[in-house]
C-alpha cells in the first residue's frame, strides 16, 4: 500500500486489544486512535487527519445510525466501516443506506477480512485525494488561463462549429458594450454584424468557417458593427482548438481594434493623393503656359495690327478668348491645394478643379467658419460670463440675461460676480476656486445663485482662466447652464 499520512479513528466502548494489534501489525504507517462514543470522537476527526473510522454497530446506549450521521455532518470525506457482531440484514442495509463504506461481520473470518477491507479503503482515499488534487490543479489551471486571457488587452472568444459564442473576455465585451448574457451563446454573426446568417465572400471571408474547412489559422479585417451602430474596424486571428483525437472542436479569435488606426491610414492615402495631385497640378499648369506664352503675345500683335476688314480678325479673336480661358484654367490648376473630385462618367470620378482650388467653396468640418458657428450656438445654450482679475463683470452675454434676469447693461462693469452669490458666497469662496482653476485649467462645480426677482436657482459651473500674451491670468470666463433639479 503506497504511504499516508491519514490515520484510523475506532469508536468502540468496549476495547479489543486483538483487532488494535491486527490493524497496527497490517498498517504500520498508520495511527490507530481508539475512543469510547462519549468522549469527544468528533474531535479527533478534526484535529487528526482522520480519513477512515472503524464504527461498532452495538454501541451502549447510543444509535450507530445517530453516530453515523453526526460523522457525516462534519463534511469530511470519511469512509466508515461498521463492525457487526449480529446478523441482523435490516440494520446493515439501513447503515449502507445511510452511507457506510462496508459492513463486517464478527465471524471466524473477521480478522482475515478486516486488513482487506481496510486497506482497500485506504487505497480509495488515496485516489480521492489525487483526484481532488488533480481537481485543484485543474481548476488552478483555468483560473491562470482565465487570468492570461483577461489580461489581454485585444478582445478574445471561442467559437463552436454552430458559430456560437462560448467564451468572451471583457475586453471583447467592451468592444460591444455588452454583458456576457448578452453575447455568451449568440452566434458571431449576430454580434459582430448585425447579421441573421454567418459572413460569406471572398470580400467578408468568414474566419471561423475558413478555419474550420482548412485547419489553419486565419489572419483577416472586418468592419463589425458596435451596439450603438458605429463602424469598427478589427483585425481578426482564427486559430483552431484541437482536442486530444486531433479534431477541432472550436474556434479562438483574437480582436484587435484598428479603426484609430484605419483612420490615419485613410488620412495618410488623402494626403499622398493630395502630394500627388499638387505635383501633377504644378508640373501640368508649368507645361502648359510654356506654349501659351508663346501664342498669346503673338496673338495679341496681330489684333493690334490687323484691319477691321481682315477675314481673319473674327478667327484670330476667337482664338484669343479661349487662350484666355485656357490662362484661368492654367491658374487655377496651379492653385490646388485639396484632394476633391466629382462624378464624371459611370464609376470614374476626375478632379473637380473648381473646388479644389477654392477650398473656401466647401465648408469643411473643422473650418474656422463652422467653429464659429458652432461657438455662437453653444452661447445661446448657455450661459457665458467674462469677468477681469478683480471679479468685475467684463461680458455678459444673452443666455445669462434671461437665466438671471438682469441685462448686461445693469452689471456690466458695475458688478462682480458675488452679486449673484447667496449670502454665505464670500471672496475666500471664490479664491479657493480660481486656484484649482488655475492649477488645472478650468473648474467645475455645482452652485446656487439668485436671480433678480430673488429666486435661488441651482447651476452647473465650468470656469478656466483668460491668459494675456504673456501667458498671465488676466481674467476668467464661466459658463453655466441651469440644472433641472
Amino acid at each position: 500500500m503506497e504511504k499516508t499520512t491519514a490515520n484510523i479513528l475506532w469508536v468502540s466502548d468496549n476495547f479489543d486489544p486483538v483487532v488494535y494489534n491486527l490493524l497496527r501489525k497490517s498498517l504500520p504507517d498508520v495511527e490507530v486512535y481508539v475512543v469510547s462514543p462519549d468522549s469527544g470522537y468528533l474531535n479527533y476527526i478534526k484535529d487528526k487527519n482522520i480519513q477512515i473510522i472503524l464504527l461498532e454497530c452495538n454501541l451502549k446506549g447510543r444509535n450507530t445510525i445517530d453516530v453515523l450521521e453526526a460523522i457525516q455532518k462534519i463534511g469530511h470525506d470519511i469512509l466508515v466501516i461498521v463492525l457487526g457482531e449480529c446478523e441482523n440484514e435490516e440494520i446493515a442495509i439501513e447503515l449502507m443506506r445511510k452511507g457506510a463504506y462496508n459492513y463486517i461481520l464478527r465471524t471466524e473470518k473477521f480478522t482475515n477480512i478486516l486488513p482487506v477491507v481496510v486497506e482497500k479503503a485506504f487505497m480509495k482515499c488515496i485516489e480521492s485525494e489525487k483526484k481532488r488534487h488533480l481537481e485543484l490543479q485543474l481548476k488552478n489551471s483555468v483560473k491562470r488561463y482565465r487570468t492570461l486571457v483577461e489580461s489581454i488587452h485585444d478582445g478574445v472568444c471561442m467559437i463552436n462549429r454552430d458559430f456560437q459564442i462560448v467564451m468572451a473576455n471583457n475586453s471583447l465585451l467592451n468592444q460591444f458594450k455588452g454583458e456576457a448574457g448578452e453575447v455568451i451563446g449568440k452566434r458571431c454573426y449576430e454580434i459582430f454584424h448585425g447579421s441573421s446568417k454567418p459572413c460569406e465572400g471572398d470580400e467578408h471571408l468568414c474566419p471561423t468557417r475558413e478555419v474550420f474547412g482548412t485547419g489553419k489559422p486565419v489572419n483577416i479585417i472586418h468592419c463589425h458593427l458596435s451596439k450603438g451602430g458605429d463602424k469598427v474596424f478589427v483585425e481578426m486571428n482564427a486559430h483552431p482548438v484541437i482536442n486530444e483525437k486531433g479534431e477541432i472542436t472550436h474556434v479562438v479569435e483574437i480582436l484587435r481594434d484598428i479603426t484609430e488606426k484605419k483612420k490615419m491610414e485613410e488620412k495618410i492615402l488623402e494626403q499622398e493623393k493630395l502630394s500627388v495631385l499638387i505635383e501633377m497640378a504644378g508640373a501640368t499648369a508649368h507645361e502648359l503656359n510654356q506654349p501659351l506664352t508663346v501664342i498669346m503675345p503673338r496673338l495679341e500683335l496681330f489684333l493690334t495690327k490687323a484691319n477691321k476688314d481682315d477675314p481673319l480678325l473674327k478667327d484670330m479673336t476667337i482664338i484669343y478668348g479661349q487662350c484666355e480661358k485656357m490662362a484661368d484654367l492654367i491658374k487655377k490648376i496651379s492653385e490646388v491645394t485639396v484632394y476633391q473630385t466629382k462624378e464624371y462618367v459611370g464609376d470614374v470620378n476626375i478632379i473637380d478643379i473648381e473646388k479644389a482650388s477654392n477650398p473656401s467653396i466647401m465648408k469643411a468640418k473643422n473650418s474656422p467658419h463652422n467653429l464659429l458657428e458652432s461657438l455662437l450656438v453653444s452661447m445661446n445654450q448657455y450661459s457665458v460670463i467674462v469677468t477681469d482679475l478683480s471679479g468685475t463683470i467684463i461680458y455678459f452675454n444673452k443666455y445669462s440675461e434671461d437665466l438671471l434676469g438682469y441685462t448686461a447693461e445693469e452689471v456690466v462693469q458695475k458688478k462682480d460676480v458675488l452679486f449673484f452669490s447667496k449670502e454665505e458666497g464670500t471672496s475666500k469662496g471664490i479664491e479657493a476656486c480660481r486656484a484649482p482653476a488655475i492649477y488645472k485649467g478650468y473648474y467645475e462645480r455645482e452652485k446656487t445663485v439668485i436671480t433678480k426677482d430673488g429666486n435661488e436657482i441651482t447651476i452647473d459651473l465650468c470656469f478656466a482662466p483668460l491668459l494675456d500674451k504673456k501667458s498671465q491670468v488676466a481674467g476668467f470666463v464661466g459658463v453655466a447652464q441651469h440644472t433641472s433639479h
